[in-house]
């Protein structure tokens, strides 16, 4: 498989050894950002869950989380969806550009829909910069390799990492010091809540998400089921897809409806 990683010093071991430690460790650390092979153990958490109909919490132990939970839930629920993709996301293929400034606010998650399918990716824009997706096609394999990087307000490369197949397409979100998206994975397998650094695209942690249903954020689902960050905590909607013909049949009608909202501390 391709990789960013560049290629070996020679001189084996005692090369290495030579080496001044501060160069040893900025390729130890190209090789964490580059490629995932630094991947931290997955950590657990106390995911707070709550009814998507009420909006109650269903395993808060105190008053006082239930009072959190509420806030946080609020403040999700009076996000506008439409105008937060029109100030944060932009596509990178010229020909999506155009088609998705122009649509209407109600219509932006139908078009933000096309532009995650499309291989050429978007960015996520904020004061800071970019956080820049996308699937490069290979020129040796029948594929794509999905990357992101992050690009400073002043348009400089910060640094360039490989996503992981099975976690795309991502969508990123910015908070603070950190980026945070929720992997895709493949139907029947457990989804991560995926913690990035943001000055170094460092895998800080991966979170399973205690869902019995599907977290989706790709093209397929609807896009006000991706997740938002307050106060520290990720806001993860849940999606149940109910099929009416054979799951595997792209033809297949699906419908989809709210699962359970998982609350997750990012700390």
């Amino acid at each position: 498989m391709l990789s960013d990683t560049p290629p070996a010093a020679s001189g084996g071991r005692g090369a290495a050894a030579s080496r001044p430690r501060g160069v040893l460790l900025s390729s130890l650390m190209w090789i964490c950002v580059a490629t995932p092979s630094c991947t931290p153990p997955l950590t657990s958490a106390r995911v707070l869950v709550a009814d998507p109909a009420t909006m109650e919490c269903q395993n808060c132990a105190s008053d006082e989380e239930r009072a959190f939970v509420a806030e946080v839930l609020a403040l999700r629920s009076a996000l506008n969806v439409g105008d937060w993709l029109g100030s944060h996301i932009t596509p990178n293929a010229s020909y999506e550009r155009v088609r998705y400034a122009e649509a209407p606010v109600a219509e932006k998650p139908q078009a933000f829909a096309r532009v995650v399918a499309d291989p050429s990716g978007f960015s996520y824009s904020w004061t800071g910069g970019q956080v820049v997706y996308t699937e490069d096609h290979s020129m040796l394999l029948d594929g794509y390799f999905p990357h992101m990087e992050r690009v400073s307000a002043s348009g400089r490369r910060m640094w360039r990492r490989r996503v992981p197949s099975a976690d795309v397409p991502v969508l990123p979100f910015v908070m603070d010091d950190r980026i945070v998206y929720i992997s895709s994975g493949p139907p029947g397998e457990q989804q991560l809540l995926v913690v990035l650094d943001l000055a170094s695209g460092v895998l800080l942690k991966r979170i399973p998400l205690p869902f019995d249903t599907r977290v989706e954020s790709s093209d397929v689902e609807p896009v006000e089921f991706f997740p938002f960050v307050s106060r520290n905590h990720a806001v993860v909607p849940g999606v149940r897809a109910e099929w009416s013909g054979d799951i595997l049949d792209p033809a297949t009608n699906v419908s989809y409806h709210p699962g359970p909202l998982l609350v997750v501390p990012l700390d």
